[in-house]
């Protein structure tokens, strides 16, 4: 099926396929914009320049059964109208299933931006999401965020996220959420978040390469903070990523003692307080809270390569948190075998920390300057 006229529509349910849509609009549903449901194992979807906006539900939704599907360049924005709806939603219903949300926008919808939602069963996964803006989400309930997955072994990368939640307390810039394992997080940049730049919990995650800013910590997060209580977050790994807190009540890096993690390791990681310092700006499991990286580092063993630094941003107020030239950040990193970074400039190790490769000084642009050019 080929759609090319831009259009308004109601809900569609549609039967399993090869399906491709382009430069379609999905807009006033009562329901959903776009949802496959009850399609038998197998379908399969292409969504490019597609817009789902203002419908009563979700945006956009890919039911059980949906593998190597591709949503390429979609706006999602004003879903859900009472009720708590993703703008884009995918379910990690099939093993290997290997869909991809690329180059998406998501605000303004009244749950997470873009998801991917939980397994139907255990070893469903290995959906990506990449290069997309998610921002002013979850407007109408609290703890929402920007992207989100319950998967396993989701990709998350390329990302930026800001200014999720903004009405609540406990919304994140992206969410790794129960029933998430094994997933991998790398070259973000998540700002302005009301909770935490990262919230996660979940076995065997790695989180690489992100830039977390001024995320507000409202409800005991952080710019990476670890949840769930019970929930373990086992064999996770933090490395080569950035931490700038900008006001007395934000956290760095946070494990609370309440959380089951054996096997957790955290090193080659950029600190930084841009004002004063909470007691538990880094919290540590059992070990406690503190609040330089040197007293970590003495108290626990990790972050022995860890730097506490002005990380030089070039320009934050602008969302601009390329490195300046006499960044702490540059060439401190460990390589982790990624060839690109958010930019999909070329790494030459060792790398810089964060999710930038190249300096201010080479140029770069901003956030801001991205979403003005977003489709209207």
């Amino acid at each position: 099926f080929m759609a090319t006229a831009a259009c308004m529509t109601n809900e569609f349910n549609v039967p399993a396929g090869g399906w491709v849509l382009e430069d379609t609009r999905f807009a006033y549903s009562r329901i959903h914009g776009f949802q496959q449901f009850g399609g038998t194992a197998g379908s399969s979807f292409t969504f490019t320049r597609c817009e789902f906006d203002h419908n009563g539900q979700w945006g956009c939704i890919l039911d059980a059964g949906v593998v190597n599907s591709l949503l390429d360049e979609c706006d999602a924005h004003d879903n859900g109208i009472g009720v708590s709806a993703s703008g884009i939603l995918v379910r990690a219903s099939a093993p290997n299933s290997g869909n991809v949300i690329r180059r998406c926008r998501g605000w303004q919808n009244s749950s997470n931006g873009i998801d991917v939602s939980a397994p139907a069963t255990p070893g469903d996964g290995d959906d990506v999401i990449e290069l997309c803006q998610a921002w002013e989400n979850g407007n109408q309930f609290d703890d929402r965020s920007g992207i989100g997955t319950f998967g396993e072994r989701t990709i998350i990368r390329y990302n930026r996220s800001w200014d999720n939640n903004l009405s609540f307390i406990t919304g994140h810039g992206i969410i790794l959420d129960v029933g998430s394992l094994d997933c991998v997080v790398h070259h973000n940049v998540c700002y302005g978040n009301t909770n935490g730049g990262i919230a996660h919990t979940g076995t065997g995650h790695s989180f690489h390469h992100n830039t977390c800013y001024g995320n507000l910590c409202n409800s005991a997060g952080g710019q990476i903070v670890a949840f769930g209580g019970l929930n373990a977050i086992d064999n996770c790994q933090y490395r080569n990523n950035i931490y700038m807190t900008t006001t007395a009540t934000q956290s760095a890096f946070r494990i609370p003692a309440a959380t089951a993690s054996a096997g957790v390791t955290a090193n080659f990681n950029l600190y930084f307080a841009g004002a004063a310092k909470p007691a538990n700006w880094i919290d540590w499991q059992a070990s406690g809270s503190f609040t330089t990286v040197a007293a970590f580092n003495a108290s626990t063993g990790q972050e022995a390569n860890g730097i506490e630094a002005d990380p030089l941003f070039a320009a934050p107020a602008e969302a601009n948190f390329h490195l300046r030239v006499f960044s702490p950040g540059i060439d401190q990193g460990t390589d982790l075998g990624y060839t690109t970074d958010i930019e999909g400039r070329t790494i030459v190790p060792p790398p810089n920390m964060g999710a930038f490769e190249r300096s201010a000084a080479i140029g770069g642009g901003s956030t801001k300057r991205l979403l003005r050019m977003r489709k209207v």
